[in-house]
């Protein structure tokens, strides 16, 4: 036996020691670092219901061999569980983003080995010189600086300020209007997060005009609208369906958005508590406490929406905090403090800031504002100045 092949044998023969090792590692490490893992990855403001029903099913309430051999078991049948942020099947979630992940890989090589072999070479024949120090200067700043961190620098320059690659996004050359620039969108990191706008709550059927939610979750959609005024009132969703739909977004691992609002004629009546509160029970009816705590709430009074004429500050924190004590009734005090509830009905540059001062409203759902660009910037800046007080 040649020496090559014995040394590949004997490196092929470590690797069950070594993935015996790291495993075990890892679930010793979950116990040995402070605090609930689950807890750490739902956030600290998660109600305690929702943290034992995922410690129970992903079996956290189990002596730390019990688990080991559990997840051993379903690895070897080549299930390696659900992800607790996705609610999708990890094995699925790998095999989703492995060809992406390869292509990023070589494509990264290449570009290092176009940028790395001309610098090194010219740092070699120009030694001690102001080239030499300046190439050594770029490549201990690049070595030394948070892969993340860059990360956003380069989209900073490149995404934001040169306008050379999208901020978000896959680019292809086989697609129509595929450029250089477009194929290169993959090596820029995400900063901007995909949503829709309506899904269906099947996932196939002949559903002609209708989107699934498999199709939204394969495009990387994070986030969905459902139960906005207008599905409601121009295309006659019913609160059953729209709590078919949250169910539906929620098993395809996004975060539902769920709209309440009352029209002009009940709120004169006098019916705005009722209205939100009928429909924001029934959105969320047969949700377990961890689907709870991946949605979101939006109250939109359809009296404000494309009128010009928004809720003042005070009118919408009267309602927010109506809400806020609802979902505190539902779920969990905890809860209702971690939920983020926007507000949206004509927001705009001029008063995002106001609105977003109250404390009851964690951010703005942007209609007809977000299709100028400048004005869409003005108001998450304004947005993002909020002072952040107390929830009490």
């Amino acid at each position: 036996m040649s020496p090559r092949l014995a040394y590949l044998l004997r490196r092929l023969a470590q690797i069950p020691l070594v993935l015996l090792v790291v495993t075990l590692s890892v679930f010793a490490l979950i116990h040995v670092t402070p605090g609930d893992p689950i807890q750490i990855m739902l956030g600290m403001q998660t109600s305690p219901e929702a943290v034992a029903a995922l410690q129970k099913r992903y079996h956290f309430d189990r002596s730390l061999a019990e688990q080991y051999l559990l997840w051993v078991t379903a690895a070897l049948r080549g299930d390696l569980g659900s992800s607790i942020r996705q609610n999708q099947p990890v094995a699925q979630m790998i095999a989703e983003r492995f060809p992406i992940s390869l292509r990023l890989s070589v494509a990264a090589m290449l570009l290092a080995l176009v940028a790395a072999i001309p610098a090194g070479i010219l740092s070699a024949v120009r030694p001690n010189t102001w080239i030499d120090y300046l190439l050594t200067g770029l490549s201990i700043g690049g070595l030394s600086i948070p892969n993340f961190t860059l990360a956003l620098l380069l989209i900073y320059a490149f995404a934001v300020k040169l306008d050379w690659f999208p901020i978000t996004g896959i680019g292809s050359f086989t697609r129509a209007g595929g450029t250089l620039w477009s194929a290169l969108g993959p090596f820029v990191l995400p900063a901007v997060a995909l949503g829709a706008q309506n899904c269906h709550w099947e996932e196939q059927g002949a559903f002609t005009g209708e989107i699934s939610p498999g199709m939204l979750a394969e495009l990387g959609c994070r986030w969905v609208l459902l139960g906005h005024s207008e599905r409601r009132h121009v295309f006659r969703e019913t609160d059953e369906e729209i709590n078919r739909k949250v169910g539906a977004a929620l098993r395809h691992g996004m975060h539902p958005v769920l709209c309440v609002g009352e029209t002009d004629e009940e709120r004169r009546q006098g019916l705005t508590f009722t209205v939100v509160e009928g429909q924001l029970r029934a959105g969320w009816a047969g949700l377990s406490p961890e689907d709870l705590a991946r949605c979101v709430l939006a109250y939109e009074p359809v009296w404000a929406i494309g009128t010009g004429v928004n809720a003042t500050p005070a009118q919408a924190a009267e309602v927010h905090g109506y809400l806020r004590g609802l979902v505190s009734q539902i779920a969990s005090k905890e809860l209702a403090q971690s939920m983020r509830i926007l507000y949206g009905g004509s927001v705009k540059p001029d008063n995002a800031q106001a609105l977003t001062q109250e404390p009851d409203i964690d951010g703005a759902l942007v209609g007809g504002a977000s299709l100028q660009a400048p004005s869409f910037i003005t108001i998450a800046k304004k947005s993002a100045a909020r002072s952040g007080a107390s929830k009490e």
